[in-house]
Parts: C-alpha cells; sequence; structure tokens
C-alpha cells in the first residue's frame, strides 16, 4: 500500500501543468458557454423582430365596388413602425456580425440583456 500512497505523492506533486492545463480548459468552455448562449439569444431576438416586421402592413386600404382591394397606402405611424423595425434588425444583425467576425461580444452581451429586462409599462424600451 505504500507503494501505491508514493506514487500518488509523486504524481500529485508534478501534477501542476495537468492542474493548470483542465482549468484552463474549464475556462475556456465556460467562457465559450457563455457566448454561444449569447449568439442563440440575439438569434431569438432577431428572429422576434423578423416575424413582428411581417405583421406590420399597411393600414390605408381602398376597396373597390366589389369589395376587392384596390390599393393600400402606409400612415404616418406604420411608417415608422416599420422603420424603426427594420433599424432594431439591422442594429441586432450588425450586433452579431460583430461579435462573431471580430470576437467583440460587448455589445452582444448588453442586447440580450436588455432583451431579458422585463419592460415597465409606459417606458419606451429604446
Amino acid at each position: 500500500m505504500s507503494a501505491i500512497s508514493e506514487k500518488v505523492a509523486e504524481q500529485l506533486s508534478s501534477s501542476g501543468d495537468v492542474i493548470t492545463g483542465r482549468v484552463i480548459a474549464h475556462l475556456v468552455e465556460r467562457e465559450v458557454s457563455k457566448r454561444s448562449e449569447a449568439v442563440i439569444r440575439a438569434l431569438d431576438v432577431l428572429d422576434k423582430l423578423i416575424k413582428e416586421s411581417k405583421k406590420i402592413k399597411p393600414d390605408l386600404v381602398a376597396f373597390g365596388d366589389d369589395g376587392k382591394v384596390i390599393s393600400q397606402s402606409w400612415s404616418k405611424q406604420k411608417i415608422d413602425e416599420r422603420d424603426a423595425n427594420n433599424a432594431k434588425i439591422a442594429k441586432t444583425q450588425s450586433v452579431i456580425d460583430k461579435a462573431l467576425e471580430r470576437n467583440d461580444y460587448s455589445d452582444l452581451f448588453n442586447l440580450v440583456n436588455n432583451n431579458a429586462k422585463p419592460e415597465q409599462p409606459g417606458k419606451n424600451p429604446d
């Protein structure tokens, strides 16, 4: 039994590199997981914005005598709503691209953290 104890003590005395390697691997994996989750959450935000943009339709509709739509127009309010949504889509895509292409996740973390907070009634989230 003492031979086993001696070998264990010997390996532990020279295990600094092994421990350092495992700690580094663990910390890298933790950061990779954090960044991956942030990208996934940002993609969810982007998907939600795209779905919202498809719901924004012209709100001024003219009908013919036969009941068919003859023209559709946008009110100023709907144009502003559409443009604001398109700007959010572009910004979100830009933030995702910046994170993945330049390895800069600061704006991405801000984006997903701001979207995780519940909106307060009467306050504009922008």
